[in-house]
């Protein structure tokens, strides 16, 4: 049961980062098409939405996890 937290744990950190990392690039990406003039398509948009939409998906997950939760006792 603890390997299973502690690599849980790991999977969710890690894809954390790798999404903070890719934001980063997103926008760097926008930044310099914005600056020649080229159109970004909305990546600049939807990377800036990336946190809400991935905290209201972790809230969404954790409330259905608890409603099974509650139901099941």
């Amino acid at each position: 049961m603890g390997a299973y937290g502690v690599g849980m744990a790991l999977a969710l950190v890690g894809t954390g980062l790798l999404l903070v990392r890719a934001r980063g690039w997103v926008e760097r990406w926008s930044t310099v098409r914005a600056l020649t003039g080229r159109r970004t398509g909305g990546a600049l948009t939807a990377v800036r939405a990336l946190p809400l939409l991935t905290a209201g998906l972790v809230v969404a997950i954790g409330a259905g996890l608890t409603v099974r939760a509650v139901a099941g006792l």
